[in-house]
């Protein structure tokens, strides 16, 4: 096991294991994507754990110019790997 994440805390995702992926912002308003949401920063109306799960919610409101705002969280160098086999548990 090279990398996990058992949600067994409440709060923000875990900073030593998710980041948020906000320079996404750069593109989603690009005609060819034509995103209408904003992704947030450490954001807990978009993004938080509580009963053993994450919780990535998209709202809408109005934000940034934006009419929604959402979360968009990657482990990129706080959990890469080359090969292997991805294991997900639904939600409890």
């Amino acid at each position: 096991l090279v990398w996990s994440d058992e949600f067994d805390y409440e709060g923000l995702p875990d900073q030593s294991k998710w980041s948020y992926q906000t320079e996404a912002n750069n593109w989603t308003s690009r005609p060819e994507n034509a995103e209408l949401q904003w992704y947030t920063d450490a954001r807990p109306e978009n993004a938080h754990v509580s009963g053993g799960t994450l919780k990535i919610t998209a709202r809408r409101e109005s934000f940034a110019g934006s009419q929604y705002t959402s979360a968009r969280l990657v482990t990129k160098h706080k959990g890469d790997w080359l090969y292997g086999r991805v294991e997900l548990q639904r939600g409890r």
